[in-house]
């Protein structure tokens, strides 16, 4: 087919002109193509939390995701093998917009943290403790819930919980981990 098609343009420039934009515009639908089967901005959009009242929140380009365990027994660095473990947790992961200022304790009360002014909402992790949750850009602090309580051992210099940036369109990892019954 293509030495038909070069013997047709060798016979005037008006066929080469009209190979040439067959051509381009050939190139065109297939570079379109291409960028269909790649995964789209609206295909990559994260669930947004679960409100207090049940509401899902919307999708979103940006977000974090990550991973909620909690630790036992002994994880001293030493030479040795450590003897504790870690084990994934699967449990509502609860976001705030903003830092919220610590207690000193890593534990909350989730009676306290539901009436808090910032709570958005929460997130499920899955059975092998991984979560992602879409939002707006901006500053969340991030909670695992156990038992009665919301717990996050992470604190910054001015005493609040450490938050986590989240920037446009970009995924932000973390990860809570519950260090309630381990020694280091």
């Amino acid at each position: 087919m293509v030495e038909i098609m070069l013997k047709f343009i060798n016979k005037n420039i008006t066929s080469r002109i009209l190979f040439l934009l067959f051509a381009a515009t050939f190139v065109w639908v297939l570079l379109m193509n291409s960028l269909g089967e790649s995964k789209s901005l609206d295909q990559a959009k994260l669930a947004g939390p679960i409100t207090v009242l049940n509401h899902q929140l919307d999708y979103q380009k940006q977000g974090i995701q990550g991973v909620v365990s909690s630790l036992s027994g002994n994880h001293m660095r030493t030479n040795e093998k450590l003897i504790g473990n870690s084990q994934a947790v699967s449990t509502k992961v609860w976001v705030f917009r903003g830092k919220i200022n610590g207690s000193t304790s890593p534990q909350w009360s989730l009676e306290q943290a539901k009436k808090h002014p910032s709570l958005i909402g929460w997130v499920l992790s899955d059975a092998e403790g991984k979560f992602k949750v879409g939002l707006p850009t901006g500053e969340y602090t991030l909670f695992g819930e156990f038992d009665s309580y919301l717990y996050l051992n992470n604190f910054v210099g001015d005493g609040s919980y450490a938050s986590v940036q989240v920037y446009p369109n970009k995924i932000t990892d973390m990860q809570i981990v519950n260090t309630e019954n381990s020694f280091h």
